[in-house]
């Protein structure tokens, strides 16, 4: 049977483009607002140490005028001209060799009552003064109140900032991606008109001169075809009428001489030979007289027996077993259908005689359904492998199937060639 063969399916560059654009844009995105959001943390930390300086400036500032001001000694904020004079239980929070000048070090506590606060210290020197350590403590409940609306505002503020940024962005990219495609579509709609009218000449001027040359190409090897399938359609026209005239000949005298020479006669049998061969022949050439005509004019329908038809055709093709162990086997079961008859048996005929000529054992099996017909038959492989080595008749069936939209299949698989003909994929 027919192996079929799965293909992924093909994608536009606009599509594929515009794909990984969304993604490489969420991608920056939340890369972005990942740093937006560490950027907001640092900004807050800033914000806090720098209102710490402001107030550890303003004592300073102080000093400078009086040495002998008063420190302020306050929960919130308090300023220590030693060490040994911070609390102990700040004192013990901080590392005094770790302190940095008018570097902020903040540290959260929990009390034994469950209470947070949050602990700070900055140590500073003063010119004719010396050192000197600035602490304080505020209520982790209060400054939670006051970091989260400043939190918040931040993030809001670089979010929108951040989506407008990239909204641009990607309406920015978009449309450059837009107008470096438009030549593609361009070519693309191009081609389909050149496929719409094979025969017409169609330019485009494309604004990039390597889809000129593109394009350019393609017309040339499409006029190059179109010149090579003319001539063989009127080779084939040609020789298809200058057959006609001595095969009628040929087969004419045939059967007067086979109106003369009995059946007994010792040249019977060459006789009969020569007979199917001109038939043959005749059927060749009306198959490709019929081929080589540019007419949409609908070949007449019959009635007929499936099964009749490929009993007759069995008859008169059997004379290409003999002398092999190949037997036949048809089907029980007929259907009548209303079909192209001539172009049936043409078919048909083709099929049976190329699997009778190609069978070197086994059966020919011929499968009869209502749509369609499945012929099957043993074939040595090994001698070759590729399916041209079954003769002219089965490029023929393939070009009539095309042309009356009926589908042919051939494949082979271990060794066993099967042809299906489906006369139903025409509706």
């Amino acid at each position: 049977m027919t192996e079929h063969i799965t293909k992924q399916a093909a994608q536009s560059i606009a599509e594929r483009t515009k794909r990984q654009l969304i993604s490489i844009a969420i991608v920056l995105f939340i890369t972005c607002l990942a740093f937006v959001i560490i950027f907001v943390i640092y900004v807050v930390d800033a914000t806090t140490d720098s209102y710490l300086r402001l107030e550890a400036n303003s004592v300073i500032n102080q000093i400078n005028v009086n040495k002998n001001i008063k420190l302020p000694q306050r929960k919130e904020f308090s300023a220590y001209r030693s060490w040994q004079q911070i609390p102990i239980d700040i004192r013990q929070l901080f590392d005094k060799n770790k302190l940095k000048l008018m570097s902020p070090v903040t540290i959260e506590r929990t009390s034994e009552l469950g209470q947070r606060d949050y602990v700070y210290i900055l140590y500073s020197k003063v010119k004719d003064y010396g050192d000197i350590y600035f602490t304080g403590v505020e209520d982790a409940k209060n400054a939670d109140q006051f970091l989260t609306p400043l939190f918040t505002n931040a993030f809001i503020h670089a979010l929108i900032l951040t989506v407008i940024l990239f909204s641009a962005l990607y309406f920015v990219i978009s449309w450059i991606l837009r107008r470096a495609l438009e030549p593609l579509t361009a070519l693309v709609a191009w081609s389909k008109k050149i496929q719409d009218n094979p025969k017409e000449d169609i330019y485009l001027d494309f604004s990039i001169s390597e889809l000129n040359q593109i394009a350019d190409q393609l017309m040339t090897n499409i006029k190059q075809m179109n010149a090579l399938n003319e001539r063989e359609r009127l080779f084939l026209k040609h020789a298809s009428h200058e057959l006609r005239t001595p095969l009628a000949t040929i087969q004419a005298s045939l059967d007067t001489i086979n109106l003369r020479i009995k059946v007994s006669d010792a040249n019977h049998p060459s006789l009969t030979r020569a007979l199917r061969a001109s038939n043959n022949m005749i059927n060749l050439s009306d198959t490709l007289l019929w081929l080589a005509r540019e007419s949409n004019k609908k070949i007449p329908k019959k009635q007929i027996s499936i099964r009749q038809c490929c009993k007759e055709i069995i008859q008169f093709q059997s004379y290409l077993l003999k002398g092999k162990p190949v037997t036949t086997e048809l089907s029980q079961t007929d259907h009548t259908v209303d079909i192209e008859d001539e172009l049936l048996r043409i078919i048909l005929s083709n099929v049976i005689r190329n699997a009778f000529q190609h069978s070197f054992a086994g059966t020919v099996s011929i499968n009869l359904y209502e749509d369609h017909i499945i012929i099957s038959n043993l074939v040595n492989t090994n001698e070759e492998s590729d399916t041209q080595c079954f003769g002219l008749g089965l490029q023929l069936v393939e070009k009539i199937a095309l042309k009356i939209n009926w589908h042919f299949n051939f494949a082979i698989k271990n060794n066993i060639a099967t042809v299906i003909i489906n006369w139903q994929t025409r509706q």
